[in-house]
């Protein structure tokens, strides 16, 4: 990747990297191997930086105006963790500016992330290399194995005519299990070319006790029953530890009672400090590519799903919607990601996913 490549030579050469966060409307940090080399670039700006660096790291004198707040990965780095301190860690340990010893310490000398107000502009006027967040998630997933198949066996289902192949996937990061339903053509036969594939975020109010406020119970059987239908067969990601979008069940919890006082789940979530969505998905092209599948048809209202997984290298015939009608209880959740999140749901308000 041409941008990975100009960022790791622009840090090896003791040049200053451009970090966005496409998950926070583009919000744009500066990575460097040293405050002073950030404090020389800064001062083409305007207005005050922070600057966040590891716990130990020696930072010499800094200018008036720069705030120096310390700061350390926490594990797993940016695949666990996307945010910006966790990938400038990680971009500057590629770059080889420390070694993985130092790594390991959780203490990385010379990774220094800043937010600056006009970063994007003056990053362009000085013509710095620049790289999302997403894309060191992206390079990462590339470059190593983050989950492992630990269990296979036959679940018969009410949604297939023939039984299911369940795999349970563990992820090597933090543990996490996950799931894959598969239905292959004949039962024992291969994939066609373009399997019908499913990622759906575990969603325990929904899923399982039957929640209204949403309609992910519905899609996830919805999903099953389309597969176990599909003459090429296919596949529903189970992604657990994503409930409430990536924020966790206790905070949806928290959520749910902001939005009895009337904020949307957007609204919601920024109350509590997160963004609409915390969701990645490369777990799931590393457990779609165990399964042999790197071209797929996609079943989602949500055509970030298909950005993120063409992204990660997976080819995507089609996206497919999943049609379910609303309750008086998820209308409004259902349009406002309609409206806030841009699901495809022309013509169905209430259709939407978690």
């Amino acid at each position: 990747m041409a941008a990975w490549d100009d960022a790791v030579a622009g840090l090896r050469a003791g040049g200053t990297v451009l970090l966005t966060d496409e998950a926070r409307d583009g919000a744009a940090h500066l990575v460097a191997p040293s405050p002073l080399h950030l404090d020389a670039v800064s001062r083409h700006g305007r207005g005050d930086i922070m600057v966040a660096v590891a716990p130990h790291a020696d930072v010499g004198p800094v200018a008036q105006g720069i705030e120096v707040v310390r700061a350390a990965p926490r594990t797993g780095g940016v695949l666990l963790v996307p945010e910006p301190v966790e990938a400038a860690h990680d971009l500057v340990a590629a770059a080889g500016v420390a070694g993985p010893a130092v790594l390991r310490a959780a203490a990385l000398p010379g990774g220094v992330l800043a937010r600056a107000g006009e970063a994007r502009a003056f990053a362009a006027r000085l013509g710095l290399p620049r790289l999302s967040i997403q894309d060191v998630v992206a390079h990462r997933l590339a470059t190593e194995t983050i989950v492992e198949e630990v269990a296979s066996a036959q679940l018969p289902s009410l949604y297939s005519d023939q039984p299911l192949e369940v795999h349970a996937f563990r992820g090597l990061l933090d543990g996490t299990e996950h799931l894959a339903l598969v239905r292959r053509p004949g039962g024992l036969g291969p994939f066609g070319p373009e399997p019908l594939v499913r990622l759906h975020s575990e969603c325990l109010t929904g899923d399982a006790l039957g929640s209204l406020r949403c309609d992910c119970g519905d899609q996830l059987r919805g999903a099953l029953k389309q597969i176990g239908e599909d003459p090429q067969g296919g596949v529903v990601v189970y992604l657990r530890g994503q409930e409430g979008r990536g924020i966790g069940l206790a905070n949806k919890i928290r959520a749910y009672a902001l939005q009895e006082r009337g904020l949307d789940t957007v609204e919601a979530n920024a109350e509590l400090g997160f963004p609409a969505d915390m969701r990645d998905y490369g777990i799931a092209v590393q457990i779609l590519a165990a399964l042999g599948i790197a071209r797929l048809r996609l079943l989602s209202n949500n055509p970030r799903k298909r950005s993120a997984l063409e992204r990660y290298g997976v080819a995507v015939a089609e996206r497919r919607a999943l049609r379910i009608g609303p309750n008086p209880h998820n209308a409004t959740y259902l349009e406002t990601k309609r409206i806030k999140l841009g699901h495809d749901l022309a013509g169905v308000k209430a259709v939407s996913e978690q």
